[in-house]
This record gives C-alpha cells, sequence and structure tokens, in this order.
C-alpha cells in the first residue's frame, strides 16, 4: 500500500468513529461552603471539548482538556466547571444552539444540526435554561468548533486523487468563510449574554502524520488558513475590548501527530490521553501564562492547598474510604490559626470569621459555637516519626467554609478558600 492509500485508509476509518459520543465530564466531587467561586469554567464545542477517545468505556467520564483545564483553575481559586461538548457539532450547529439558548426557544438537534451523532443532545437541549445561566454566570469559556466544518469528505477526496490541490484549497477557503462568519456570531451571542467573560477559543491540529511530505505541507496549508479564519474572527472583538484569545493547540501537534493522536494505531483523528494533556497545556499558558505540573503520586491522594503541594512529610492518608489530613500543616497554609489543649485534647481552629473546635477521638465538633455530629472523628496518626493531629478532608469545609475538589483521574483533591 503507498503512502496516499495509506493516509486515505487512515481517514476513512476514522470518518466512522466521529459520530461516536460519551459522557459529559470527568468524574469529579466538589463539596463547597458558600464562599465565592473564583473560577466559572464553561466549555462549549465538538468532540475534542467532550474528550473523545476511539474504543473508550461508555460508562466512564472521560478525561479530557477540559477536566485537566478546570484542575489547572483549582491551582489558582475555587472552580467550578460545566461541560456541554457535542460530539459531531459544527459551528453553525453551535451558532443555532446559541441562538435558541438566547431566545429561549425550544429546539430539538434536527433544529440545530440535523444528523448531529451525540445521542446526548436532545437531553441537553432541553435544559436550555441551565445552558443560559451557565453561560451568563461564567468567567471563562473555551471553544473548539470548526473540525466538522471542514469535515473528512473534502480531505478524502484530495487524497483519493479526487481533487486538485487547488480545488481543495479554494473548497477550503469557503468553508472556513462560513466557519469565521458562524465563529463571529458566536461570539456576538456570548457576550452580549455576558460582556465580561474570557473567552478562549483553539484553532485546529492537522492529525495526519508526515508519511508524504507533499501531502502533509498541503493539509497544513488549510491548518494555517484555519488560523487565519480564526484571528479574523475575533479581531473585532479584541479592538472592542473583550477577553478573548486564540489558544495555538495547532503547533503544538506539529511533527507528532502520530504520537499524540490515535491516527496511526486506530485510524482516528482524536487525541491520545497525550494529546488532551498538550491542549489542556496550551490553553492554561493562554490563560494564566503556565501550566501547573501534575499532582499524581502513585498510591495516594494528593492534596493541593491554595495552589500549592505541601512540602511536608506528613501526607494524607486513606481510612474506611474517608481522606484524613494532618490538621495544622492544611489549614496554617490557607492562613488560619491554630491552638492546642493538651488537658482536653482539642484544637481550635480560627479562620476569617469561623471558629471550629476539634476533640481527638470525639463524634461532635463544635463550629462558630454550634455543636455538631460528625461521622469521622479528628485521629492521631503517627507521621514522619510524629504523632499528629488528623481530621477528615469534608470537615474543613463544614466547619471552616473552604472548597474541597476532588479529582477523581488524577486522585487529586484541591483546598481552596
Amino acid at each position: 500500500m503507498n503512502k496516499r492509500k495509506m493516509i486515505t485508509t487512515l481517514l476513512m476509518a476514522a470518518t466512522l468513529l466521529l459520530g461516536l459520543a460519551i459522557p459529559v465530564s470527568a468524574e469529579t466531587t466538589t463539596v463547597s461552603s458558600e464562599a465565592s467561586i473564583a473560577t466559572k469554567y464553561v466549555a462549549l464545542g465538538d468532540s475534542l471539548t467532550l474528550g473523545f477517545e476511539p474504543d473508550m468505556d461508555k460508562t466512564v467520564m472521560p478525561y479530557g482538556f477540559v477536566d485537566r483545564l478546570y484542575e489547572q483553575s483549582l491551582f489558582h481559586g475555587s472552580a467550578t466547571m460545566v461541560n456541554y461538548g457535542l460530539g459531531g457539532l459544527s459551528s453553525n450547529g453551535l451558532k443555532l444552539m446559541l441562538q435558541a439558548v438566547a431566545s429561549g426557544k425550544k429546539v430539538t438537534t434536527a433544529d440545530i444540526q440535523p444528523g448531529l451523532p451525540d445521542f446526548r443532545a436532545d437531553e441537553m437541549l432541553a435544559n436550555h435554561a441551565k445552558i443560559k445561566q451557565d453561560l451568563t454566570e461564567a468567567t471563562l469559556i473555551t471553544l473548539t468548533v470548526g473540525g466538522n466544518d471542514l469535515g473528512t469528505d473534502l480531505v478524502r477526496n484530495f487524497l483519493n486523487n479526487s481533487m486538485t490541490n487547488e480545488q481543495l484549497q479554494v473548497l477550503a477557503s469557503d468553508k472556513l468563510k462560513q466557519y469565521q462568519d458562524n465563529l463571529s456570531a458566536i461570539l456576538t451571542q456570548l457576550y452580549a449574554l455576558n460582556p465580561k467573560v474570557q473567552i478562549i477559543v483553539a484553532d485546529q491540529y492537522q492529525p495526519y502524520p508526515p508519511l508524504n511530505r507533499d501531502i502533509y505541507d498541503k493539509l497544513n496549508e488549510v491548518s494555517d488558513k484555519f488560523r487565519a479564519a480564526l484571528q479574523a474572527a475575533i479581531k473585532p472583538f479584541v479592538e472592542q475590548k473583550h477577553a478573548v484569545q486564540m489558544a495555538p493547540i495547532a503547533a503544538a501537534f506539529v511533527g507528532k501527530e502520530g504520537i499524540h493522536t490515535y491516527i496511526v494505531s486506530k485510524s482516528d483523528i482524536h487525541p491520545k490521553q497525550s494529546g488532551y494533556a498538550l491542549i489542556a497545556e496550551v490553553f492554561a499558558k493562554t490563560i494564566w501564562g503556565e501550566n501547573k505540573p501534575a499532582t499524581r503520586t502513585e498510591g495516594r491522594i494528593n492534596v493541593v492547598v491554595g495552589g500549592l503541594v505541601l512540602d511536608t512529610p506528613h501526607l494524607p492518608t486513606l481510612i474506611d474510604n474517608t481522606t484524613f489530613v494532618p490538621l495544622r500543616e492544611y489549614t496554617e497554609a490557607l492562613g488560619a490559626q491554630v491552638d492546642w489543649n493538651i488537658e482536653t485534647q482539642t484544637a481550635t481552629i480560627h479562620m476569617n470569621s469561623n471558629v471550629v473546635e476539634l476533640t481527638i477521638g470525639s463524634s461532635w465538633m463544635k463550629s462558630n459555637g454550634q455543636y455538631k455530629e460528625i461521622k469521622d472523628i479528628p485521629l492521631y496518626i503517627s507521621s514522619a516519626d510524629e504523632s499528629k493531629t488528623y481530621v477528615p478532608l469534608r470537615l474543613m469545609v463544614e466547619g471552616l467554609g473552604l472548597h474541597v475538589d476532588y479529582i477523581a483521574p488524577s486522585h487529586s483533591a484541591y483546598i481552596n478558600l
């Protein structure tokens, strides 16, 4: 099989996989007080936003770039996230979806994009009031859309020699003009709903490896034109002082397409986990100027306090499926004052306007003068040759008014004010 036919075979197989859909977002547990949320993150877009991977277990929530970016936001304060990604969504479909959401009009999949393969679309669209509320309250919105505008037929016809390079470029330009117009309408609608929101729009990576340099270069020309169309669409909004930027994910994949996508191993254009990590990194650097290192440590839960992984030998521990943390280290890292009464074996924590008393071995805690029964009691645990007071992570929320977000895929808990 020659290289052109090989790429064509990969593309045709990938086309069959584009319609598969999966649940909304990765498994997270958020336990929050009434304190303010620093980042309210809403993800909009296609299967990249969804976090799709071929042959994945559809009963398991994905762990894509959105979920990783949500984790990055937790390094910068308390956060919430909702993922409205739909597999197969085009820019025109997203435009019509947002128009319906803004107007409160009830629509179905057939109204916004006939043949949209994501089986969850009708259920999502039925909840248009919640979508509108989320968009109106968002502080951050990410967009991945446009790949389905070009469609696989265009590239497949080129690879099958049924289209010249000139025809490819002309047709791509026509489709990208439609994408540019749709993206402008999408941004107009989003800023009408929420003038102050920060919006980050991804460009489109070119997933096919350089098996044939001539073909590879021509496909990259299309990717370059996509970027130009995106930049042209956002330029007027930048000039109007709206907070909108491009996340240049395409550049991160150049020369690494076979490493970070399934195009070689499974004939699918979607990213591997390494690809989603790469996309999240580009988004994070675009938003915050940095991408914090992963906090994963094999065999234990990792706890990040106020954006920092504490440098302490006293580690969190899991007891009967409950995470316990050393009281003093994790509360003082957030600015609390901890007083210890050795006679009563009671720790008194002062944080902001909250005063909490916890006693070793007691199933009651005193929070702002009120006694509350607790399920998991504070314990003495031997740690690094010391006897330390450990308390259930959840008590930090119930007593001190903190946000604790647990991200199952990375086994990490994030504690923020």
